[in-house]
């Protein structure tokens, strides 16, 4: 029998979400963000560096290319400014939420489940785009970022770290993720784990990774449900 997000949601007392590709279709406004970044730096973009970057904090994306262009002319300060300026106009102006997630968030809530986002994306980021959503933030409990632990993702801190400040332990909570950088350091947390397929890359990787797969929250939201699971 397969696997229902009714069935991991029995007994949950926590649901942590990543934000980007989790909560917020962010695929297409990174891409832009990583072309103009590369347009100010008047270069190609590797072929696999969205691979290279997964799960970087800000500050490591920045010494990466660097490192890797062997750039003498540019600081990494200067590369930091830039990709915030990127951030904030594309998070601000383009970003929206994945099919179903507000409408999720508010089902939990309202079930008395605490929710948290772990990301490796900064809270400046995060908060910009919830400036835009007040009433969506009002029903996030904690939020948890590569900036408050010492290891990223694929490192389980920042989800640990999210579960710490909800107060509930690994093993009443559940897990969202897109990424496989995301979804291995969800599995070393105890955690349930689900993949949301927000684009179709690795998926036989991810499958691996996870309890179950959904393209979007509305696959729950409408479908019909026992008066358990409602």
């Amino acid at each position: 029998m397969s696997v229902r997000l009714g069935d991991l949601l029995r007994g949950v007392k926590a649901a942590v979400f990543d934000f980007d590709g989790t909560l917020v279709d962010s695929h297409e406004v990174w891409t832009r963000v990583d072309q103009a970044l590369f347009d100010w730096l008047g270069l190609v973009q590797p072929t696999d560096y969205v691979k290279e970057i997964a799960g970087k904090r800000p500050a490591e994306i920045a010494a990466y290319i660097i490192e890797h262009f062997q750039l003498t002319d540019v600081s990494q300060e200067s590369i930091l400014n830039c990709m915030e300026r990127n951030h904030m106009h594309y998070f601000s102006n383009y970003v929206q939420f994945i099919e179903g997630a507000v409408e999720f968030l508010r089902y939990l809530a309202a079930k008395g489940v605490s929710i948290g986002i772990a990301t490796a994306s900064t809270h400046k980021i995060v908060e910009q785009f919830f400036s835009n959503h007040p009433e969506v933030r009002a029903l996030i409990d904690s939020v948890v970022t590569s900036e408050d632990v010492v290891h990223s993702k694929p490192a389980p801190d920042v989800f640990l770290k999210c579960l710490e400040d909800l107060g509930v332990h690994p093993s009443d909570g559940i897990i969202f993720e897109d990424s496989l950088v995301g979804l291995s350091a969800a599995t070393q947390t105890g955690c349930k784990v689900v993949c949301i397929l927000s684009h179709p890359d690795n998926y036989t990787e991810k499958r691996e990774l996870s309890q179950l797969q959904i393209s979007s929250y509305s696959e729950y939201l409408y479908q019909p449900r026992t008066l358990e699971e409602s």
